[in-house]
């Protein structure tokens, strides 16, 4: 292989290396984003679906630094009240999930502001400080890159963790609502 085969396979590299980042980081945005949309809503039967769109495109246009923070703030912060809009009249539903280990707060809004941080020079500055004709600097930015993506991967596994657990907790919901129980203690309370 000679010297111009060699940079351009590191060049080849580097640039795929950029896009897995890229994609990883809308991974990132999107699991935000879905777990904002579940958390803290109250639908009525009747409504669900219009309410739950509403909640969606409210968090479409946000930038990764809204949803980092209200991704945060929402899974340790306090149990939302009770919602007394309510009709009592109607069959509605609330989901709502928090994490209780309020140390970890500082910690995730650490992790999370590097993250930020890192995908917004990636997205924003890179043009401007990479140079892509150095061989040199395609394997440091390669370095960095493989580093970047291992803190990216962590966020991924974690909120993967997080929306097991409320798919978990919905099938529990769901099993119970099918159930002959669930029909015996709606008989007994009508």
């Amino acid at each position: 292989m000679n010297a111009e085969d060699d940079y351009q396979n590191t060049l080849t590299n580097t640039l795929r290396k950029i896009g897995r980042n890229l994609l990883n980081y809308q991974r990132v945005e999107m699991l935000w984003k879905s777990q904002i949309n579940i958390s803290d809503v109250t639908v009525e039967i009747i409504n669900g679906e219009a309410v739950v769109r509403q909640k969606k495109s409210s968090t479409r246009p946000q930038p990764m630094g809204w949803l980092a923070e209200n991704h945060r703030k929402l899974l340790f912060s306090k149990f939302p009240e009770q919602d007394t809009k309510v009709n009592p009249e109607t069959i509605s539903i609330t989901t709502s999930f928090r994490i209780e280990d309020v140390t970890l707060s500082s910690d995730r809004r650490k992790d999370i502001l590097i993250l930020v941080q890192e995908r917004n020079i990636l997205v924003h500055l890179l043009a401007e400080t990479f140079d892509h004709t150095s061989k040199n600097d395609c394997i440091r930015l390669c370095a960095e890159l493989d580093q970047q993506n291992a803190r990216i991967i962590h966020e991924i596994e974690f909120l993967n963790n997080i929306s097991k657990s409320f798919q978990d907790e919905i099938k529990e919901i769901t099993k119970y609502l099918e159930s002959e129980s669930f029909i015996n203690d709606i008989s007994q309370n009508f």
